[in-house]
């Protein structure tokens, strides 16, 4: 208890630089205390600089692991939104009219529009297509279903 009642509110700011918000800081502060519960007897034994110098070390571990927790976390989140949105390639085009596909159309990022112009206007091979977007052929077919689904989702909200 004097342990931390000594060195939380210093473990907490150094938290909260790091992470910037204050329930993650409390989190992890709590879950580095938690951590130490086991090695009570060994910092007891230790001399005062080296328990601080091992708090902040046990400290900047849980901030690790919360990181990589929250970063999973929210990979998941993305896969679940990808998978359940629908695919661009579902979707036929045929369903929208040329006019809502030619108003949409301006209002995605102009690597979309140039995308979706050279692949389905021009007909550009995606080697073309690759070299004239400095990225990799095969990065093309994922590039492209990407913005035909956020022209699919300009459409039915109807941006046009």
């Amino acid at each position: 208890t004097s342990l931390y009642l000594s060195n939380s509110r210093q473990m907490f700011t150094y938290a909260f630089h790091f992470c910037g918000s204050r329930e993650d800081a409390e989190d992890a502060v709590q879950d580095a205390f938690l951590s130490l519960v086991p090695k009570v007897s060994e910092l007891r034994a230790m001399q005062a600089d080296r328990v601080r110098a091992y708090l902040f070390t046990t400290l900047k571990h849980a901030l690790w692991l919360a990181y990589r927790k929250k970063e999973k976390g929210e990979e998941t989140e993305r896969r679940a939104v990808l998978r359940d949105s629908p695919d661009a390639d579902e979707t036929p085009m045929f369903e929208y009219s040329f006019q809502d596909l030619a108003a949409a159309l301006p209002h995605l990022s102009d690597k979309d529009q140039a995308l979706l112009r050279m692949k389905y206007f021009l007909r550009i091979p995606d080697s073309e297509i690759a070299e004239q977007l400095h990225v990799k052929t095969g990065s093309v077919r994922t590039l492209t279903r990407r913005a035909r689904q956020r022209l699919i989702v300009l459409m039915k909200e109807g941006r046009t």
